[in-house]
């Protein structure tokens, strides 16, 4: 759980800076499967994300593996890719790299 929180939190962080730069093919992973989404805004209880330009969802944060931001830096995927393996050492040192 805390784990899920801190990728929330991270994507949530992530969201405002890509946000601002139009970013517009964002990937959910969910324990139900995938969905290709604008991320419109987050909180600690869920995401609200837009689906097919405008319909808008809410997804409980608990129900969210991971978010794949489009235009995100590559060094973030790996920061994220090694957190959920467990590396936290290696995670924190990608993230130092995230520009």
């Amino acid at each position: 759980m805390r784990t899920r929180c801190l990728i929330v939190a991270l994507g949530g962080c992530l969201a405002v800076c890509l946000a601002a730069c139009g970013a517009r093919a964002d990937t959910v992973y969910k324990t139900t499967g995938t969905t290709y989404a604008t991320v419109k805004s987050t909180s600690s209880l869920k995401i609200v994300v837009i689906e097919q330009s405008t319909l808008e969802a809410e997804i409980p944060v608990n129900e969210i593996i991971k978010i794949s931001f489009d235009g995100e830096p590559s060094t973030m995927k790996t920061a994220r890719a090694e957190l959920l393996r467990g590396n936290y050492e290696a995670a924190v040192e990608a993230l130092d790299k995230v520009q």
